[in-house]
């Protein structure tokens, strides 16, 4: 389904383009660009240039505008050429965005605003409110008025301009473009709406990634506004020898959070915490007994099956109660020598919240074969252990990343960033790493 926003704002488009020139740069954001810049912005900047690449690698593109490029990645098995971040955020801005202090921000009129849309679902009223939207960026002020403004005051599209204009970005057929007659009038031949009421907020726009298969580019986008949720979606282009077209606009897959308190209080203290007593800091923790937070820095493809099998033993006191750590752990070589977890409720753990397999973990110490689970880390003294602060987090997409300091007498705090993977029905340790 089509937003209604989109449809809502159409008719605000005469009334926007019929103010000043002066006026109209203020809105985009953007100066008009000369006829030899527009030549140059609009599509040539999408075909592969030796300068124009960056050398930041697919699949890391910030939302900031792209910096000058270094090196051509040769193009994949049937693809014309290489994209690269310039021409994502190329792309980006020609769905129908402006740059707002070196970051994309949503147009008055743009395709953005659909809940999701495709160039086979496409009608006219998609082609004309994007055009509207881009049209100050094809044509200079001077250009705008000597072809489009009518003897009324109003502005008029000459069919012939306006498709061809349409089809360098769109594989659009002339009867889609034409499908509404509020728009296209066949009298004249020509393009235009009346003039309608204004519009609300301009959401920004977060580049999070993108990705090429074959001549098909993904790029990962959140849109992000004061008054709404972000919104996930993913912006398909399909290049060519000339520059790209427009596939798609859809919810992204990944399934995304709204990050509560619960939430960070959970990922805190199942990766090896206990809530402090008596602190007046909500957002302080005291350590477990394993080492995951005493670590000076892990990843999750680095951990190995010791470092599991203690994290699992403070998992476990956090999960379970003692009655239930005796009837479900109970240890098969007598009493008081340790806990003995089955390995059926071991290894979905360590999967769920780490990602290990079955095989990794049997390379432990602690498995045991012979009777088909995991025994308990030696528990020891671990000495003096220190607290967590959760100073703040920061969302990007399906990644959430809490920023913490832990404290211990007589050391230095130090500044570390925990890092987890949304999931469907949770989430997965990746990293905790210095900052």
């Amino acid at each position: 389904m089509k937003s209604s926003r989109l449809l809502s704002l159409l008719l605000a488009v005469c009334l926007l383009f019929s103010l000043s020139s002066c006026s109209e740069r203020g809105n985009t954001g953007q100066q008009a660009p000369t006829p030899a810049e527009t030549e140059s912005s609009a599509v040539d900047t999408a075909a592969p240039q030796e300068d124009t690449a960056t050398d930041a690698p697919a699949g890391q593109q910030s939302a900031a505008e792209p910096e000058s490029a270094e090196q051509q990645q040769p193009a994949p098995a049937d693809a014309p050429y290489q994209a690269d971040d310039k021409l994502v955020w190329n792309a980006v801005l020609n769905f129908g965005a402006s740059s707002a202090n070196g970051a994309p921000q949503t147009s008055v009129v743009s395709l953005y605003y659909h809940d999701r849309w495709t160039i086979d679902d496409a009608d006219g009223t998609d082609f004309f409110s994007w055009y509207t939207g881009i049209v100050s960026q094809l044509y200079s002020d001077e250009e705008r008025e000597e072809l489009f403004l009518a003897e009324d005051g109003s502005w008029a599209y000459p069919a012939e301009i306006y498709e061809a204009d349409v089809r360098r970005y769109f594989d659009a057929t002339t009867e889609q473009m034409r499908d509404n007659p509020d728009l296209y009038h066949a009298d004249t031949n020509t393009y235009y709406a009346l003039a309608g009421p204004g519009v609300g907020e301009r959401p920004l726009i977060g580049i999070q990634s993108f990705e090429q298969e074959g001549d098909l580019v993904n790029i990962d986008l959140f849109l992000e506004s004061e008054i709404e949720l972000p919104r996930w979606m993913m912006l398909t282009i399909r290049l060519t020898d000339d520059g790209y077209r427009y596939v798609s606009y859809l919810p992204h897959t990944v399934v995304t959070r709204v990050i509560t308190d619960h939430l960070l209080e959970e990922i805190i203290l199942k990766l090896g915490a206990e809530f402090p007593i008596d602190s007046e800091d909500s957002n302080q923790y005291n350590v477990s007994f394993s080492g995951m937070y005493i670590s000076s820095g892990w990843t999750a493809e680095e951990l190995t099956p010791e470092d599991i099998a203690w994290w699992y033993f403070d998992y476990a006191n956090h999960i379970y109660t003692v009655s239930e750590k005796y009837r479900l752990f109970a240890n098969p070589l007598g009493k008081n020598i340790g806990w003995f977890y089955p390995a059926d409720l071991y290894k979905a753990a360590a999967n769920v919240y780490f990602g290990i397999s079955a095989e990794e973990l049997r390379e432990g110490e602690y498995y045991s074969a012979e009777y088909g689970g995991y025994f308990s880390p030696y528990t020891g003294g671990r000495g003096l252990l220190p607290t967590i602060t959760l100073e703040d987090y920061d969302q990007q997409y399906d990644l959430l990343t809490l920023n913490v300091s832990v404290s211990q007498l007589e050391a230095p705090d130090r500044k570390m960033a925990l890092t987890v993977r949304l999931t469907e029905d949770g989430y997965q340790y990746l990293s905790y790493l210095p900052r």
